[in-house]
């Protein structure tokens, strides 16, 4: 479709969004804000009709200059991985990578989480699936040798499933390898963790296609309900599958504050690529040989 729509410029209203034209191209079909010109007015943005009717648009174009970072983060949040176009300010300008085209004489970037959806999440999947039965085979002889000390120490459970937030919300079951027991890290356990060999089953998960090789990591639903009293856009972090390995983990402290942390994931997330992934899972494993994690 057309980005370009003279219509759309000489339309100065807070959102307003597009959809496909009789012959293929653009035309505004309805606005956030009540205005004199002929379009049509959807509502509140916190109204369930309104929010429904800018899900399903073909495209939204936040075009007012008065939208607030939440405004944004709200969008983001109905409309999911496809985003919005925003209509630039002179700061947006500054701080946007790059302008993928125009309004009028006016340029626009695009909000939107490539690796959510489209043929840039097909390949995210395909690489996860690829590389994840790669890594499971190459790690096959560290899970027997690991599964074995962790049987041989206390005769116990070699694997555990931990439960996890995933992508929508949903809660799934994450395999890790037993380091503890009774509140207490085991001998074994002091060894694999600092290495990160306890997460090497999280490959059944990445496969499975609960989880990804990149992305936010996944928080227990207790952490994850209570950082979101305190801080509600953490939930935008489940438009993605969470990851084994994620850009906060390499990038800031282990426990480092929840909004730094989203801060973190959302920047990965807005601006993915498989290149992105590879230096990701490049830092992670260094990370991993070093014996540096927790």
């Amino acid at each position: 479709m057309d980005r370009s729509s003279e219509a759309a410029a000489d339309d100065p209203l807070r959102y307003a969004f597009r959809s496909a034209g009789r012959a293929g191209g653009a035309s505004v079909a309805g606005a956030h804000r009540p205005s004199r010109d002929p379009v049509p007015y959807l509502g509140r943005l916190d109204d369930l009709s309104t929010r429904e009717q800018l899900r399903d648009a073909e495209e939204l174009i936040s075009a007012g200059s008065s939208a607030t970072p939440r405004d944004r983060l709200d969008l983001l949040r109905i409309r999911g991985p496809r985003g919005f176009l925003l209509l630039a300010s002179p700061a947006d300008a500054l701080l946007a990578s790059s302008t993928v085209g125009w309004i009028g004489d006016q340029p626009v970037v695009e909000v939107a989480i490539g690796c959510g959806s489209g043929i840039q999440a097909a390949a995210k999947r395909s690489v996860d699936i690829v590389l994840g039965v790669l890594a499971a085979a190459v790690t096959s002889p560290l899970w027997i040798f690991t599964g074995l000390a962790i049987w041989l120490e206390d005769r116990g459970p070699i694997l555990i499933r931990q439960t996890r937030v995933g992508r929508g919300g949903v809660p799934f079951s994450m395999w890790k390898l037993r380091s503890m027991r009774d509140g207490r890290v085991t001998r074994v356990g002091r060894f694999i963790r600092p290495y990160h060999l306890d997460e090497i089953p999280q490959l059944l998960n990445v496969i499975s296609g609960q989880m990804s090789l990149v992305g936010p990591r996944p928080e227990m639903p207790a952490i994850d309900e209570d950082i979101r009293r305190q801080l509600p856009d953490f939930d935008l972090r489940c438009l993605v599958r969470p990851g084994m390995a994620g850009l906060a983990q390499v990038s800031a402290e282990y426990d480092c504050d929840p909004e730094v942390k989203l801060r973190y994931d959302l920047m990965y997330m807005c601006d993915w690529s498989l290149l992105l992934d590879f230096r990701l899972l490049m830092r992670s494993i260094s990370t991993s040989l070093s014996g540096s994690g927790l």
